[in-house]
């Protein structure tokens, strides 16, 4: 294994800081190992050509945003999702807010904008399911829009959609006008 397959799979891992003694360590490789061929090292590679697909992509409808999130129709609960983007509306990172019960779950503004800005985002999305199958927001829905739109006015930040996922289908809140 050579230095540089070491720092682009820290970079990866988000190991960057760490010494490549260190890293290697971390993976648990050892010198007899082959590990180019390894499973893991394999792993890695999927996981960065996974990340570099996303970061290329661009979020220019509602659609687009059903797509990268349509995993979550098929989940029992309901999570809330958040999709950093760059200027270009370019895909930065997709991070995952909350965990919830089949009803709701808590979404912590500070924990978003956190993550917005320390992204340095231009653009942000937000995406939850609801494992119900209603599309229709609910207020609570309509009320953390609301409240992040304004937060995000205020940082520069332009809160591009908020999408509602349910039964193969999507409600926008861009495409309603509720943005």
């Amino acid at each position: 294994m050579t230095t540089n397959n070491v720092r682009e799979m820290a970079a990866v891992l988000g190991l960057n800081a760490l010494s490549d003694k260190d890293i290697a360590k971390f993976i648990g490789y050892k010198k007899d190992d082959n590990f180019l061929e390894s499973d893991w090292y394999q792993a890695v590679l999927n996981l960065a050509a996974r990340h570099n697909r996303m970061a290329k992509k661009k979020i220019t409808c509602s659609s687009h945003i059903y797509e990268q999130f349509s995993f979550l129709q098929d989940l029992p609960n309901e999570e809330f999702w958040l999709l950093l983007l760059n200027r270009n509306n370019g895909v930065i990172k997709q991070i995952r807010l909350s965990v919830g019960g089949v009803s709701g779950c808590v979404v912590d503004s500070k924990l978003l904008f956190h993550h917005a800005l320390k992204h340095i985002a231009s653009g942000i999305v937000l995406c939850h399911n609801h494992p119900s199958g209603n599309l229709n927001p609910s207020i609570q829905d309509k009320v953390i829009t609301d409240t992040i739109k304004s937060a995000a006015k205020f940082l520069d930040i332009a809160l591009i959609d908020h999408v509602i996922i349910a039964n193969g289908s999507f409600f926008s809140f861009a495409d309603e006008g509720l943005i």
